[in-house]
């Protein structure tokens, strides 16, 4: 594509804006940035020519709205999550919307919170000095993680105990992103919380000790609030489920088009895999692969719609920098962004359950995994 002269000048500009807004978030230091020359459906040309014409608003709230700025210490984070570590106490936990409190909705084995004796259902008071009712979750993980070997104190309530503190030292915590277990005699569950560096191989870990040690004859697949993470695991793990040298995805930036095929590693089960408003990116990635090879069928509410893929580049400061830089269509070649995955069988969750379900593995107090099971039943009669 040919640039002018004048959209040249339009881009070198554009760069000056980008390292005035580098600086404004104390970047002590010249950056080499190098721009994207595609971000979503925008090209470098008609994005120095947006640029100008709106250069008095932030720049990525009209270009891009997914990009970011990072910290030193954000940075840091970040990258923490896409390996799969990071250093703190071990819980899971979420916002209860009664109390006002986070609460934690589950304890890692072998970590300080479990060394400690903190328990599902226990609520956090207060992080150290501060009091942090009313404080959300990514919030009050920010107060609780820190450097490996530091300390931090927790006040925390129980209903059958009260508020009680406890000190506890941080650990470097090792994320399972997977967890599996047997629904009943010949049904295995696995499910995804994310994608990192080691998800694929911890999938297929998980597989081989179930398959192992049961008559598996039908998989439900949970990917419900899974909010993405690495494009490798997603691709790695749809393997499993797409036939060799089908399409898996479809990548398209300004300057190529790339297709991304399946090794052909069949499970060869019946399948049904849980879907909602939270799985999103990597998540839909391997739905759009199930649902359009018809390897499984989907079930639950419409996905995030996120079909685009982002770039961090590390900055010389330590911060880094997160620009989308391509777009993916399914293995179909939908166009999923802004709209999502609609499900095969539409479950909705009832107002009166609460949404922390799905994280009970039961189908008995989830409505959408008995669903799930029902099914695949049918699926599994029709297969013998």
């Amino acid at each position: 594509m040919r640039v002018f002269t004048k959209n040249k000048i339009r881009a070198a500009v554009l760069l000056i804006i980008l390292l005035l807004f580098l600086s404004a978030c104390a970047v002590k230091q010249t950056e080499n940035l190098v721009l994207p020359k595609d971000n979503g459906n925008i090209t470098a040309s008609s994005l120095a020519t947006k640029v100008m014409a709106s250069a008095d608003e932030v720049f990525y709230d009209q270009w891009d709205l997914y990009a970011a700025y990072f910290t030193p210490e954000e940075y840091k984070a970040f990258i923490g999550d896409i390996i799969g570590s990071y250093a703190g106490i071990g819980v899971y936990m979420y916002e209860n919307s009664d109390t006002l409190r986070v609460t934690v909705l589950s304890v890692m084995k072998n970590t300080p919170a479990a060394k400690a004796g903190i328990m599902a259902g226990d609520e956090f008071i207060k992080v150290g000095s501060t009091d942090v009712i009313g404080v959300g979750s990514d919030a009050l993980a920010d107060l609780v993680r820190g450097e490996a070997g530091t300390k931090v104190e927790l006040t925390m309530y129980r209903k059958d105990k009260g508020n009680y503190t406890v000190t506890l030292t941080r650990e470097i915590i090792e994320v399972p992103t997977v967890e599996g277990l047997m629904l009943n005699d010949n049904m295995a569950y696995i499910a995804i919380s994310r994608f990192t560096d080691y998800t694929a191989d911890d999938f297929l870990a998980t597989w081989l000790e179930l398959s192992q040690n049961n008559k598996l004859e039908g998989l439900v697949l949970d990917l419900r609030q899974n909010p993405g993470g690495e494009m490798v695991a997603a691709l790695d793990i749809a393997d499993y489920f797409v036939p060799k040298d089908e399409a898996i995805m479809w990548v398209l930036s300004s300057e190529e088009e790339t297709k991304y095929t399946s090794q052909g590693k069949l499970l060869n089960v019946p399948t049904t895999v849980l879907q909602d408003n939270g799985s999103a990116s990597a998540s839909e990635i391997l739905l759009g692969a199930i649902q359009d090879n018809k390897t499984g069928v989907t079930i639950g509410t419409c996905s995030y719609g996120k079909g685009i893929i982002q770039t961090v580049r590390a900055l010389k400061s330590g911060a880094g920098l997160r620009t989308t830089t391509a777009k993916y269509l399914t293995s179909a070649r939908r166009n999923i962004h802004g709209t999502g995955l609609e499900p095969d069988i539409l479950c909705e969750l009832p107002e009166d359950v609460e949404p922390s379900v799905i994280y009970s593995m039961d189908p008995e107090k989830d409505p959408q995994l008995k669903k799930a099971m029902e099914v695949l039943a049918e699926m599994i009669a029709k297969n013998k």
